[in-house]
């Protein structure tokens, strides 16, 4: 059974424990929007707000799916219960595409009916502002952390809450057009540029998530483990030169990696020393991408190989 190290648990703890402040953080932002939008009655700010009820959605579904996650692998679950991430991210974009949606046609039909209350602009703009950075700040901080342990769930909260935060700037400066004009089909306009903006967003998520869950290759991985395969092919290896290798296979089960390879090796050498060979190899791409490392020793069949005629 795959055991997790005392870091590991400790890491996912503050993971967790990051992701209770982000919904926190969700719903105090959700009342201060609805509060602007009381004031204002503005489409823009509307919009604003309905996008908020999904941050509030999404961030109670990646407290669970984060503490799912962590579970060690078990008979079942041999890959582990990563995949929940990915689940969770591609549902959260599915949301925020419907979202979007809803605040497009919102957005319309402000054009032709428009709601905002002109006198409490200035109101609504402080409310928005303050959510704004608060917003910007924590996206942020889970876009750093969630890039540092490779977690999809916490890039995928903290790109929501920069394209929250975005998104309440374009309600501030539809608002500001309203003030400066005096004409408030800007507010709609705000609230449609809004929209746009989150359909993008929401489908680059689910497209991200969808080709995690059907094991897309990613090409930095891979470039990684040609190169440290390659470098081991090479004299300067010493000892624990590999005649070849080929059939690499990776792939992501949440932030684990999972990497199968084969190995070619001297006829002449006994079963533990090709074992321990690989087994190097195995170690160093595993404190490189975190996971699991297998490789399959193969007799070299190559006449001409260096390698063998050293032996």
């Amino acid at each position: 059974m795959h055991r997790v190290d005392a870091s590991t648990v400790d890491q996912r703890r503050r993971e967790r424990n990051l992701a209770a402040w982000t919904l926190a953080l969700a719903v105090a932002v959700l009342a201060v929007k609805a509060a602007a939008w009381w004031f204002t009655r503005s489409t823009a700010l509307w919009s604003d707000a309905v996008e908020s009820i999904v941050n509030v959605i999404a961030g109670g579904m990646a407290l669970g799916s984060l503490a799912w996650a962590a579970r060690p692998a078990d008979e079942t679950h041999p890959y582990g219960h990563g995949r929940i991430e990915f689940v969770t991210a591609a549902f959260e974009g599915g949301m925020v595409v419907l979202a979007a949606a809803a605040i497009a046609i919102r957005g319309v039909e402000g054009l032709f009916v428009p709601t905002l209350e002109t006198g409490m602009i200035g109101r609504g703009l402080w409310l928005a502002g303050g959510t704004a950075v608060a917003n910007a700040l924590m996206g942020l901080w889970l876009m750093r952390h969630g890039a540092r342990h490779g977690s999809i769930v916490l890039r995928a909260g903290g790109v929501h809450l920069l394209t929250d935060a975005g998104s309440t700037l374009i309600g501030i400066v539809a608002l500001l057009l309203v003030a400066w004009t005096g004409q408030p089909v800007w507010d709609a306009i705000g609230a449609i540029a809004l929209g746009i903006g989150a359909l993008v967003a929401g489908i680059r998520l689910v497209r991200e998530a969808m080709g995690l869950l059907l094991d897309e290759s990613d090409a930095a991985d891979a470039r990684l483990i040609r190169d440290v395969l390659t470098r081991r092919t090479q004299p300067s290896a010493g000892a624990e030169q590999l005649c070849s290798f080929h059939k690499i296979r990776h792939r992501h089960v949440g932030r684990e990696h999972w990497i199968d390879f084969h190995v070619q090796l001297p006829a002449s050498l006994d079963i533990a020393a090709a074992h321990a060979i690989a087994k190097h190899a195995e170690d160093e791409l595993e404190s490189l991408l975190p996971g699991t490392a297998t490789a399959h020793v193969e007799p070299c069949v190559d006449p001409a190989c260096d390698r063998c005629r050293r032996s």
